[in-house]
């Protein structure tokens, strides 16, 4: 889909709805061009996310300890989710400029099963949980651009050409 979000308030989004061609598409891949002007809402400002009341996942901007960075998070129906925080050291998102951003998940509950890219960079990774259980289901849930379901998460800046592809191959995204 290509759609352009320009957000800086708490409760702007975009709601794409959860049609069957975007319910559990483990595995996945999302692809964003992003301008953010700040971290967004909490320093947490969501990218995309299918989002609501469970099986929820989630790409975020995250302004952690080691900088700005990507933030990948997907329910599981055990004690844990599927938790990635990306380290800025070899691939940090700019505020002000724009970044192309990629997630790549395998659909499993390994933390390792979680590539994040910036500019076509690779992030090391900081804080990471594995999944306990089995995935849950996001039927329920809408694709949300900018914003989660709750309209708790701002994304502040602008996101377009986001993309939504079932599968992990990035041959035409890193090119």
């Amino acid at each position: 889909m290509s759609v352009v979000f320009a957000g800086s308030g708490s409760k702007q989004r975009i709601l794409c709805g959860s049609g069957s061609t975007v319910d559990n598409l483990e595995p996945f891949t999302c692809s964003a061009w992003i301008f953010p002007f700040t971290l967004g809402e909490a320093s947490l400002g969501e990218i995309v996310s299918k989002s609501g009341p469970s099986g929820s996942w989630r790409l975020s901007l995250f302004g952690g300890a080691f900088g700005n960075t990507l933030l990948f998070g997907k329910d599981f129906s055990g004690a844990e989710d599927l938790y990635v925080e990306g380290r800025a050291t070899a691939a940090g998102v700019a505020l002000t400029a724009w970044n192309h951003v990629i997630l790549h998940w395998t659909g499993i509950n390994s933390a390792n099963s979680v590539e994040m890219f910036v500019n076509n960079v690779e992030t090391d990774y900081d804080t990471t949980f594995d999944g306990q259980g089995s995935a849950v289901s996001d039927t329920r849930n809408n694709v949300v651009i900018g914003n989660n379901s709750a309209g708790t998460r701002c994304f502040d800046g602008i996101i377009q050409d986001v993309m939504l592809i079932k599968g992990t191959s990035d041959s035409f995204l890193r090119t």
